[in-house]
């Protein structure tokens, strides 16, 4: 199996140091990608999307293939969202959301080879021990559900509510939202004034919001997802002043974890090749984060080639840790459906990067 050097054809070492000196350049570490920084809810948090209702039933075989395209798409889109289970402010000095920043994949089922419906999932750093265990609870959970056809409730859904579900697992990014707005609880009380149609919904709301701490039960987590959720209509109908941006966007994020699991209720009805789906974490290859050897008289050159001055090289000590080389988490999952071309011939036209989608080019 070729290196990810090899099928780049990119010469490892000059790469290495051309960074180097890029980082010394900029004086930035070239390890993690250039991040929205953000102290509230930004414009990437909030796509508006009419989301799935609670699937209770198989859906008609007769989906056009553009609606099951579309399908597909939102639950990359979900999935990504899910594993990129972290979220903190700007000025947060041990911040790790791009470590977390998660990619997608879709590689349909070969009925020939009968090869297996697979998604992968990558991660910037790789997932960890928590991310594969959620991994493989997802899998045993929409194949069971595609082999039944059955629907549990979700205050009854082990896969929501556990210590160890979709809640559990997103309470960081959760409480990044909910932390928000407590702050800014005099926001929240003058929208809720505005929403009329809804005024019971948002007073349970606020005072869920109000009760909870960051170390509450995930039942308490799930029960202001829930309340988000239902709140996800309450001003589409009518204009909100430009002051209350922020606070609907918080709330509409809030919301998105129960959206993500009626999206994956509906890929696992509609989909028959779910019962036997594979998801597979893409292993962050350790031989891409080496630090590289650099010669001197490599780096003299290069400096020269860029008409940059020799004392450039007085920071190389500061900028050590810029030839940690970083393989974003798309990149991952490109170089993986390139190493094996059955994946890449079945592979779905999208993969999702959140917060970024990207058009695989098939």
């Amino acid at each position: 199996m070729e290196s990810i050097w090899a099928l780049a054809n990119v010469a490892e070492l000059e790469f290495f140091a051309t960074s180097k000196l890029l980082a010394m350049k900029t004086k930035k570490q070239s390890i993690a990608p250039t991040e929205q920084l953000h102290d509230e809810p930004s414009d990437e948090d909030e796509r508006e999307e009419d989301e799935e209702d609670c699937a209770t039933a198989r859906p008609s075989s007769r989906l056009a293939k553009s609606q099951h395209h579309a399908l597909v798409n939102k639950f990359l889109d979900r999935l990504a969202e899910l594993f990129s289970r972290e979220k903190s402010s700007s000025g947060c000095r041990s911040r790790q959301d791009s470590k977390h920043v998660a990619a997608t994949a879709w590689i349909n089922a070969d009925g020939g080879t009968k090869e297996a419906l697979t998604v992968t999932v990558a991660k910037n750093e790789g997932l960890d021990d928590r991310d594969v265990k959620m991994l493989d609870r997802l899998q045993r959970w929409l194949r069971g559900m595609a082999v039944t056809g059955k629907v549990q409730s979700a205050q009854t859904d082990v896969l929501w509510v556990a210590n160890e579900g979709l809640v559990g697992f997103s309470r960081h990014r959760l409480w990044y939202y909910i932390s928000w707005l407590k702050k800014n609880d005099g926001r929240v009380a003058s929208l809720a004034a505005l929403s009329t149609d809804a005024t019971v919904q948002f007073a349970r709301f606020q005072c869920l919001c109000r009760d909870i701490n960051r170390n509450s039960a995930s039942q308490q987590f799930s029960k202001i997802v829930d309340a988000a959720y239902a709140l996800r209509s309450a001003w589409k109908v009518r204009s909100v002043p430009r002051e209350h941006t922020k606070a609907i966007r918080a709330i509409n994020m809030l919301g998105r974890l129960r959206a993500a699991y009626e999206c994956f209720k509906s890929v696992a009805l509609t989909f028959d090749a779910i019962a036997d789906l594979e998801m597979k974490p893409i292993p962050h290859q350790q031989d891409t984060r080496k630090r590289a050897i650099l010669p001197h008289t490599l780096l003299q050159r290069i400096l020269a080639e860029c008409n940059l001055p020799m004392d450039s090289l007085k920071d190389e000590s500061e900028h050590g840790a810029a030839s940690r080389l970083h393989v974003h988490a798309e990149m991952q999952v490109l170089v993986s459906l390139t190493r094996d071309s059955n994946w890449h011939a079945r592979a779905h036209p999208y993969m999702y990067r959140c917060e970024q989608e990207t058009l695989l080019p098939l």
